[in-house]
């Protein structure tokens, strides 16, 4: 790999795709994928400190894993905790978003929920045990932890108050409206439909330019469609990443063991994966 041409590389992070899109959920985690995981890592490349490189695609320098000990099993995200290692020993993490895989995906609400409880607990575990790379690599404690502990962490945990807050002001509204119209303040409920639709307008933005960034591949053919998943995705997914990270801080304050929760697989693809990755 041509990447490893510079010493200071010590890992690559690869573009890892859905492959098996076979009902909604997955699906979802497709435009996930797209709008978060490889936004993301574009972001923190402009820095060299990628945090994670996927288990489904990734390269590695091979003087640094053995010096950092490998995979270690004391933590249940082992990727970001070696990614983390070379990092903290000095090493640059970049993404490039050619070198492709296709990953399976948990298929129903309860399989995605386990993957995500053990990858935002193992993501804490990760932060604590290398938390002294933070003074070693400027870069890393200015933008990617906090960008961690902010937008992985923190956000998604109170997230579900955004749309509580805004029905509970809908309803506060109909019901002066309907009851005591003198109260009613028309001007204070149009402030809140703005605010809510720029919230989701800026949303869809952002979700827009992640998929412009995408490189066109046979693989990103119909993503765009999925664009029109994204409110009904998200809305979705705050009131479930939610109960996970619940439980994750619950689990780290309690200071329980975790064992590494594995998902059954079915090696199924979606056709149109299949006929991307056949043999021609």
């Amino acid at each position: 790999m041509p990447h490893f041409a510079n010493p200071k590389i010590g890992a690559v992070a690869g573009n890892a795709k859905v492959g098996n899109r076979v009902n909604l959920w997955t699906r979802w985690q497709a435009l996930e994928y797209i709008t978060s995981q490889n936004f993301e890592r574009r972001a923190l490349d402009l820095f060299d400190v990628v945090m994670v490189v996927p288990g489904a695609i990734g390269a590695w320098r091979t003087a640094p894993v053995l010096a950092g000990g490998g995979y270690h099993t004391n933590t249940v995200a082992e990727d970001a905790d070696l990614t983390m290692n070379l990092l903290e020993q000095g090493y640059w993490v970049i993404y490039e978003d050619q070198a492709l895989a296709f990953t399976e995906a948990p298929v129903n609400a309860d399989g995605l929920m386990r993957q995500r409880f053990r990858w935002s607990f193992g993501i804490l575990q990760a932060i604590y045990k290398h938390k002294g790379a933070i003074s070693k690599r400027r870069a890393m404690g200015l933008f990617a932890l906090p960008n961690i502990l902010i937008f992985q962490i923190l956000l998604p945990l109170v997230s579900p108050l955004i749309d509580l807050m805004f029905v509970a002001g809908v309803i506060h509204y109909l019901v002066d409206k309907h009851f005591h119209p003198e109260t009613a303040s028309t001007d204070s409920f149009y402030k809140l439909l703005a605010f809510f639709l720029a919230f989701l307008v800026i949303d869809f933005a952002a979700s827009a330019l992640a998929f412009a960034l995408e490189r066109k591949h046979p693989a990103s053919k119909g993503d765009g469609w999925l664009l029109f998943h994204i409110w009904i995705q998200r809305f979705t997914y705050r009131q479930l990443f939610s109960v996970v990270l619940f439980r994750t801080v619950k689990r780290a304050i309690d200071g329980k063991p975790f064992n590494w929760d594995k998902l059954e697989r079915t090696a199924q693809m979606s056709k149109s994966t299949e006929k991307i990755t056949e043999v021609r």
